[in-house]
C-alpha cells in the first residue's frame, strides 16, 4: 500500500531537505567553519566566536521560522482549491514537515560549529536520528494504517520529532563546548522584540 504515497512523500520531504543542503550543511555550514576558526584565534577568541555564532543561530532560526509559517499559510489557503488527490496530500503534509527545516538547518550549523572545534564524531551521530525515527514509524505506526493522509502525517510527525531531538542534542554539545549560551540567545530575541515595538508602536 505504501508505494502509492511515494510522490507526495518525496515532494513533501524534498523541500526541507533543500534547505538542509543549502543552509544547514551546504554553503552556510561550509563558510561558518573558517569564520569561527578565525574568531577562535583572535582576541577574546572563544567569547567572540560564541557571540557571533549565537547571533547567526538566532537570525537563522527566525528566518526559517518565518519561511515555515509562510509555507504553512499558503498551503492551508490552497488546499480547498486543489482537486488532485496526490497534490492535495502534498499541501496537507507540508505544514507538518516544514518545521523540520528549522531543526535540521540549525543542527547543521551547530554541527559546523562543532567541527570548527575539531569535534566530529558526536555531531555526525545526529544524522542517524532521522533514519531511526522513520524506521520506528514504518514498523510500529504506518503498518497499522491504511489511508494515505494518516500515513504521511505519521511520517511527518516522526521526522519532526527526530529534528527536535537532533537539535537538542547539538545544543547540548555546543553548550558543553562553550559555544552556546541560552541567556545570550534570549537577549538577542529581547533586543529584536524591543526594536519591533519601537518601530511599530501602533501594531504592538
Amino acid at each position: 500500500h505504501y508505494p502509492h504515497q511515494r510522490l507526495p512523500d518525496k515532494i513533501s520531504f524534498m523541500i526541507p531537505n533543500l534547505f538542509r543542503r543549502f543552509v544547514g550543511e551546504g554553503v552556510l555550514g561550509t563558510v561558518l567553519v573558517p569564520l569561527i576558526s578565525q574568531d577562535l584565534h583572535g582576541e577574546n577568541g572563544k567569547e567572540r566566536a560564541r557571540k557571533n555564532f549565537t547571533m547567526l543561530f538566532a537570525l537563522l532560526g527566525i528566518f526559517l521560522a518565518g519561511v515555515s509559517l509562510l509555507t504553512a499559510v499558503v498551503c492551508l489557503c490552497l488546499i480547498p482549491l486543489i482537486d488532485t488527490v496526490r497534490i492535495k496530500l502534498i499541501f496537507q503534509t507540508l505544514p507538518l514537515v516544514m518545521p523540520y527545516s528549522i531543526f535540521v538547518c540549525l543542527s547543521g550549523v551547530g554541527g559546523a560549529a562543532m567541527n570548527s572545534l575539531k569535534k566530529f564524531f558526536l555531531p555526525a551521530l545526529t544524522s542517524l536520528l532521522l533514519n531511526i525515527a522513520l524506521i520506528f514509524c514504518l514498523l510500529f505506526v504506518v503498518s497499522s494504517l491504511e489511508n494515505d493522509l494518516p500515513i504521511l502525517c505519521s511520517l511527518s510527525v516522526a521526522v519532526l520529532l527526530a529534528g527536535i531531538i537532533q537539535l537538542v542534542f547539538i545544543v547540548i554539545l555546543l553548550k558543553k563546548s562553550g559555544m552556546f549560551c541560552l541567556l545570550e540567545l534570549f537577549n538577542i530575541f529581547a533586543q529584536g522584540l524591543s526594536f519591533l515595538k519601537g518601530g511599530f508602536p501602533p501594531f504592538l
